[in-house]
């Protein structure tokens, strides 16, 4: 269980999010959606403990983090930002690897590479594991990371959008197994993603965030059908969902 209890947090006199209230349940992927600027990667990091909210508290399986000292959050929680590792002198199955153990003072063993090589395997990347990771382009470093982040196999999944950078398969790819991979781990994913369609394709429930408030948080189904998404981004936009099927038409 992972809940967010009235957090509030502001830099320098502006607010960046605002008395914000969810709750995520076990099994379920969760997208968070809105305008650049409406504060999602600011909650995904409060998540983590990288920011700490001026008010509110969040609850990691029943613990307040408050309790919980940032070496520990690996325990809870994979987190997958924006940004690239910086520069590493390892090959792909070796940062991989390095990203299971629980500090660096850790060796790792034959079956933390196992396990990182079935994950590869199952993203279909095994062709990369020997290479140089500084080496890939910002595709494949992506790709990589995500697999560091599920490799740990982690209650919680934490994705700041994933599919960045990625091509039209790769994002597919990856979403699809990110989701099957929540699914029969019973984890808890919370991304943040800009595609709209993706969002509903691969999420279970979705969140709209404007101006460091949450606007609505619904079924994915649901939310298309109840809310004018043209509000959320100020541009005419006609929805339409069909069963699994949803067109999204700019006017």
């Amino acid at each position: 269980m992972l809940k967010i209890n009235n957090v509030s947090y502001s830099v320098k006199g502006k607010s960046i999010l605002k008395n914000i209230d969810l709750e995520f349940k076990n099994g379920f992927v969760y997208s968070i959606v809105g305008p650049n600027g409406a504060g999602k990667t600011t909650l995904l990091k409060s998540l983590i403990k990288l920011i700490e909210p001026d008010f509110g508290d969040i609850f990691i399986a029943n613990k307040s983090l408050k309790t919980i000292k940032q070496r520990e959050i690996v325990k809870y929680v994979a987190f997958l930002g924006q940004e690239h590792l910086s520069k590493q002198p390892l090959n792909v199955l070796d940062v991989i690897v390095m990203g299971m153990l629980s500090d660096i003072t850790s060796t790792p063993s034959t079956k933390h590479y196992e396990k990182a090589m079935e994950i590869i395997k199952i993203l279909g990347l095994e062709y990369l594991a020997n290479k140089d990771f500084d080496k890939l382009s910002g595709g494949e470093k992506k790709l990589i990371l995500i697999a560091r982040a599920v490799a740990q196999n982690p209650p919680i999944l934490i994705l700041d959008e994933p599919t960045n950078h990625l091509d039209f398969k790769n994002k597919h790819h990856v979403l699809r197994f990110i989701t099957d991979f929540t699914k029969s781990n019973n984890m808890i994913c919370v991304m943040t993603i800009h595609e709209l369609e993706f969002a509903f394709y691969y999420s279970d429930f979705i969140i709209l965030m404007k101006d460091g408030k949450i606007v609505a948080f619904k079924d994915k189904r649901s939310i298309f059908k109840e809310y004018d998404i043209s509000n959320l981004y100020d541009l005419n936009i006609t929805i339409k969902v069909i069963d699994d099927f949803i067109c999204i038409k700019p006017k």
